[in-house]
């Protein structure tokens, strides 16, 4: 992980996006529900959305979230957070939950 990286901004909008009250997983949960992503495992379930999104078949997580955040820019998953101007918000766009 690169020195400073986290997903904190990441979380804090899916937090906000359910409504601030809800915890990590929760957010998380809430969002696979509302894009359609079967019910299951957690991280199968973020693969899922991953792969959604990307428009791919990774059959591994960590793949998955690095070709998404360099998508945006970044040079990995928790480096997301490092991406000047980008507003985590967008990563999430088109979700009402």
């Amino acid at each position: 992980m690169p020195d400073g990286g986290s997903l904190a901004r990441l979380h804090a909008a899916l937090q906000a996006a359910a409504g601030g009250t809800a915890g990590l997983y929760t957010s998380w949960e809430a969002m696979f529900d509302q894009s359609g992503i079967a019910p299951g495992h957690h991280f199968t379930r973020q693969l899922n959305w991953l792969n959604d999104r990307l428009g791919a078949n990774h059959v591994d997580l960590y793949t998955a979230r690095d070709e998404f955040a360099r998508q945006y820019g970044a040079e990995g998953w928790f480096a997301l957070d490092l991406v000047p101007g980008l507003d985590p918000a967008d990563l999430i766009l088109d979700l009402d939950f």
